[in-house]
């Protein structure tokens, strides 16, 4: 009998544990089911965000700067009568300063020209070329805006070179991470060509590294400014993608600095003292934003408005890796501009001639009484006795040529 009823007590048995693995079974299921359902989740959350990567880049690349060679020149009329308003408050130190500061410009983008890298005129230099066809008065510097990968490929090493062998000394003491990253400024010195006879003050040219938004994450594209100007720069300083640094006080022995967002995306060409320099092609817009609603006067009361939005919060930043989508080759830009010079030479030559008259005007007591030749044409004799400004400089890098070619 118990071997008889041996088949059925497993039966028995068989089927009172089927309940419990099917159960095991169907939680098993549930969680592989469950465990799908989440790599699904994580592999959608992945393509959205590389999704939203990828529109921020094309977001991005739409804000990329761009370069119109189409040439603007001096408008004479309007520096006539600005001079004539305010001719009184002009001395024979302020005209040695205005002449100082726009010669060191020439020579500043002479040089920087040779290197294939272009500059764009910023703040005061653009203020007095746009009003009067001058520097501003009694202002011995010039600011110009340049993009740190352009700097990066030529290597500021070889820019340092560069000037120093004309004389002139080269500080880049605010670049110390290099020019890629965010708050970089430069200044060029050139004791060579300033007239201390006339002013006070040794001309210098301070060059900004035009900058993005700090980007959203490590490796993610750039954002937005989270402090501007919103009546120029919209309400989520979407129209504000570059700013220039301002290095002040306390934060600058923290190494940290101000940044100052500007409405700055496209550029042309500006005819001045026969050579062409880049400009923001909303000129009136940009300096408005720089120096206020008065920015027509002759010395603006407002300066570093595009600052305020962070300088008023006392929000200040470190330097942060600065990413430009779509900025243009620097000898692309270069070359675009040399072609334009020879397509409108005639005209540069006609711009020139009316400056040089408003030269002859403006600055009388600095302009030469001898030499019929504009001071931008003039060929600078070099240092020949030691108490000279650049001497050491300029003779250490013409021995140092020499050795070279004789090795």
């Amino acid at each position: 009998m118990q071997l008889a009823h041996a088949p059925l007590a497993l039966l028995l048995l068989a089927a009172a544990a089927a309940p419990a693995a099917a159960v095991e079974v169907a939680v098993d299921a549930r969680g592989r089911s469950a465990m799908r359902r989440e790599e699904a989740d994580a592999s959608a959350q992945l393509f959205a965000g590389r999704l939203e990567d990828a529109q921020r880049g094309v977001a991005a690349g739409a804000r990329a700067p761009t370069f119109q060679p189409k040439l603007r020149t001096c408008d004479a009329a309007k520096a006539r009568v600005s001079f004539m308003k305010h001719h009184k408050a002009r001395n024979e130190s302020t005209a040695a300063q205005q002449y100082d500061a726009m010669l060191a410009l020439a020579e500043v983008k002479r040089v920087f020209a040779e290197l294939d890298l272009p500059i764009v005129l910023l703040s005061g230099v653009l203020l007095g070329w746009s009003r009067s066809c001058l520097a501003m008065p009694g202002d011995a510097g010039s600011d110009v805006g340049i993009f740190g990968p352009w700097l990066e490929e030529v290597g500021l090493d070889t820019i340092r070179e560069a000037f120093s062998r004309q004389g002139h000394e080269f500080s880049a003491s605010f670049c110390q991470d290099g020019p890629m990253r965010s708050g970089c400024e430069m200044r060029v010195q050139l004791p060579g060509l300033s007239r201390k006879e006339h002013g006070e003050g040794t001309p210098s040219v301070d060059i900004f590294v035009l900058f993005s938004p700090p980007p959203l994450g490590i490796g993610q594209f750039p954002g937005f400014f989270d402090q501007c100007h919103q009546e120029t720069c919209g309400q989520n300083c979407e129209r504000c993608n570059l700013a220039t640094a301002l290095w002040s006080g306390q934060e600058r022995e923290q190494g940290r600095f101000f940044a100052c967002p500007l409405p700055l995306r496209s550029f042309e060409l500006a005819s001045w003292m026969k050579e062409t320099f880049w400009v923001p092609q909303n000129e009136d817009q940009y300096l408005k934003d720089e120096y206020g609603p008065n920015w027509r006067e002759l010395q603006p009361t407002a300066t570093h408005e595009a600052c305020k939005s962070y300088t008023s919060r006392d929000i200040s930043l470190s330097p942060y890796q600065s990413y430009i989508p779509g900025l243009p080759n620097a000898k692309a830009v270069m070359a675009a501009q040399r072609e334009l010079e020879r397509n409108e030479a005639a005209r540069i030559a006609h711009s020139a001639t009316e400056e040089l008259q408003l030269w002859r005007l403006a600055l009388p007591e600095v302009m030469s009484k001898d030499s019929t030749a504009a001071p931008w044409e003039e060929q600078r004799a070099p240092p020949i006795f030691p108490w000279q400004p650049g001497f050491k400089s300029w003779w250490r890098d013409r021995l140092q040529q020499y050795l070279r070619i004789r090795i």
